[in-house]
């Protein structure tokens, strides 16, 4: 089945760049910094006459996760704040310690509006410091002036370019909003078999993911027992790498559970321990949702 055509309804990488190269000779700190990327996730193309004219802003929340990989254990946190007419910033990040020494520390930060079709990203960063460095920015230019042509700054650790985008571009962190209300406006998508694909812009380089919809899903976590929708990412043939996300459709298709393995055995996995809600998407506050 090919996948399903809106403008951001082509679907979620939530295994944006380094995670390739996760167990190629890198630290167990450095992996929590691969796994950590794989938070950021929710496309450019269901049909469009099929969605309805105006998919639903995010509602503000915090979320902690337990991280694992490779013997090692963390906590990693995801929050998503109102904080401007109709703008919002997706935050998540962690650290790693080992003896007292700063093995990682990773910070992710997205700034996305929201209009009509959904979110529209505004300036995306990433920073990791630790036993390896790397610092990243990409400012989105939507100008009136630049209307015909918009494009992306992107820096990465001090080198500087340039990328031509369009209204189905979006980043590491805005995308994940973007699945997830995709996925709460148009049921269609949960079914399974559907394909999904979004268009990523790092600070190296556009791509599209896709993901195949598995179908629903009831898993336990330490958030307790959540039903999901399970999500495969598609990858070549020759990858030897299998990626899945579980979204709880209780809690607004935010992530329950990421897990990866690589051709060697070698295996990641993200899991909720608690996601709170901490207003809606006006910014005003709501009751304590959390899913303990």
């Amino acid at each position: 089945m090919s996948p399903t055509p809106a403008r951001h309804c082509s679907v979620l990488p939530f295994l944006p760049r380094s995670m390739p190269h996760l167990v190629r000779g890198v630290t167990p700190g450095f992996c929590f910094g691969l796994l950590l990327s794989a938070l950021a996730f929710q496309s450019s193309s269901a049909l469009a006459a099929d969605l309805p004219a105006s998919p639903p802003a995010p509602a503000p929340y915090e979320a902690e996760y337990e991280a694992r990989a490779m013997g090692m254990r963390t906590d990693a946190y995801r929050r998503l704040e109102r904080i401007g007419d109709n703008e919002f910033r997706l935050s998540h990040g962690l650290s790693v310690s080992v003896l007292g020494a700063n093995m990682i520390t990773v910070e992710e930060k997205s700034q996305f509006s929201w209009d009509e079709e959904g979110a529209v990203p505004l300036v995306y960063s990433y920073k990791q410091t630790g036993v390896r460095r790397r610092d990243e920015r990409v400012n989105f230019d939507w100008t009136p002036a630049n209307a015909n042509q918009p494009n992306a700054h992107m820096i990465r650790d001090g080198r500087e370019q340039n990328q031509a985008i369009n209204k189905a571009t979006l980043d590491n962190l805005s995308f994940s909003a973007q699945i997830s209300a995709d996925l709460m406006n148009k049921p269609q998508l949960r079914a399974a078999d559907t394909m999904l694909s979004y268009e990523i812009l790092d600070a190296r380089r556009l791509e599209t993911h896709e993901y195949r919809v598995l179908g629903a899903e009831r898993i336990s976590t330490p958030a307790g027992e959540l039903d999901t929708i399970k999500l495969e990412r598609i990858r070549d043939s020759d990858s030897g790498r299998t990626t899945l996300i579980w979204l709880a459709a209780d809690q607004q298709f935010t992530l329950a559970k990421l897990s990866q393995t690589e051709g060697g055995g070698s295996a990641m996995e993200l899991n909720l321990k608690r996601i709170t809600w901490t207003g809606d998407a006006s910014g005003s506050e709501t009751a304590d949702a959390t899913a303990d």
